[in-house]
């Protein structure tokens, strides 16, 4: 009468366990496996109907849309973004990093990146992202690839001055 069966002794204390751990200790899946389930599908693929055409992403994180693992900001443990941040009229060029501690962050997925604003002049910039890329050795081989895409983001804040003039001049010439 005052037996247990064995399942009830095990799972108690199984259950319990795995409850105090603390989130450091918590597992979080390789990018190599993660990469092999989102690879071909996810919600950020943009195929193309043409049949030499690249698959591109539009994940977070992705930092020239290229389908590929270098890339991903899903499957990459270490992934990082140059991006612009519009707060009402300012925009300003900011650098996306993964957080190291995943693990931590795993109840918060919108906490995975961290945000480091930088400067629109172009010398201080590119040494701000020098600093946040090669911080902890995070992405030196991205290195190259952000400063690009730095200087093609800083680019489109420029106005296209004579597209302008070219407006007013017809607006005359039609009066």
């Amino acid at each position: 009468s005052g037996s247990k069966s064995p399942s009830e002794t095990t799972s108690a204390p199984h259950r319990s366990f795995f409850r105090t751990l603390p989130p450091s200790f918590k597992m979080v899946a390789p990018g190599s496996l993660l990469w092999e389930c989102v690879r071909d599908n996810n919600s950020f693929l943009r195929k193309s109907t043409k049949t030499n055409a690249p698959t591109l992403s539009a994940e977070p994180g992705n930092l020239t849309g290229e389908n590929t693992y270098r890339f991903s900001g899903l499957a990459n443990p270490n992934a990082c973004d140059v991006t612009v941040q519009t707060t009402g009229k300012k925009q300003t060029i900011i650098v996306n990093k993964k957080v190291q501690k995943q693990a931590a962050l795993a109840h918060a997925p919108g906490k995975f990146f961290s945000k480091v604003g930088l400067s629109k002049k172009a010398k201080k910039g590119l040494t701000q992202l020098n600093k946040a890329l090669m911080d902890k050795m995070f992405r030196p081989d991205l290195q190259e690839v952000a400063k690009t895409k730095y200087i093609k983001v800083k680019r489109s804040f420029t106005k296209n001055k004579g597209a302008s003039n070219f407006v007013k001049r017809s607006k005359r010439v039609s009066k």
